[in-house]
């Protein structure tokens, strides 16, 4: 869920400018490859025998890192890595946000339960337990409760983030199918005078949002394989969203 929350973040701050920056980065880097395309295939010697052949690797790296500072452009790829890095530090501080609310719901419902936890439940708990230990009784009641509360208010967020996911995921698949079944000259669906379309999504995100439940928010084989590089990353991102508490 947080890779989509970091796609839609993306696309409330302007994914125009990020994709811009993207390109710019893209355009150096070309021209460095026709540059080196070009660098290794110069023999300065005219001996027959490519310069970079001839030298060790800690003189190729040297050649190549400064023929890459000549080639590209320094103010441009200054100005994409900063508007890059402006982008991703945007996404984290929304997703902290939007995370934040799920801690903070938790946090709400465990100060509610609490009250008739510590009247009903403390008490038969401490009868359970030597004298020696009741002093902990109470702290493993506060924080029993605490970490169900969290759990039951992230649960929340992903069957919010689940049915967002479903809505989107519907849509999109509705819409592309339509536009396949158009460019391949299968039928031609006008999305302007139907709503088709829109019936078509909602139906797909239902069967979306199902198996979803279903499998328990996880990826079953052979789903998990192939999805593996999204893993990955969501991983990463949590790990930089805890990173930054």
């Amino acid at each position: 869920m947080t890779i989509i929350a970091a796609c839609e973040a993306y696309k409330m701050i302007g994914l125009d400018s990020q994709l811009k920056f993207i390109k710019d980065l893209q355009t150096d880097f070309a021209k460095f490859l026709d540059v080196n395309k070009q660098d290794d295939m110069v023999d300065a010697d005219g001996d027959g025998v490519a310069d970079v052949q001839q030298i060790d690797k800690k003189a190729l790296l040297q050649r190549k890192t400064l023929l890459f500072l000549k080639t590209v452009e320094p103010a441009r790829v200054s100005d994409a890595l900063a508007g890059l890095q402006s982008g991703f530090l945007a996404v984290v501080a929304t997703l902290k946000l939007q995370f934040c609310k799920a801690i903070t719901l938790g946090s709400a419902i465990a100060d509610i339960v609490l009250k008739p936890a510590n009247k009903y439940a403390l008490p038969m708990i401490e009868l359970t337990l030597p004298e020696e230990y009741r002093k902990w009784a109470k702290p493993l009641v506060t924080y029993s409760v605490r970490c169900a509360a969290i759990s039951f208010a992230w649960l929340v967020q992903r069957v919010i983030s689940a049915f967002h996911s479903a809505m989107r995921g519907g849509h999109m698949f509705t819409e592309n199918f339509i536009q396949y079944l158009d460019k391949m000259g299968y039928y031609k669906i006008d999305t302007k005078l139907t709503n088709i379309d829109e019936i078509l999504g909602y139906v797909v995100a239902v069967f979306g949002l199902l198996f979803q439940l279903r499998s328990g928010f996880s990826l079953p084989f052979p789903l998990n394989i192939i999805l593996l590089p999204f893993s990955i990353l969501e991983w990463w991102l949590m790990w930089i969203l805890n990173l930054q508490n």
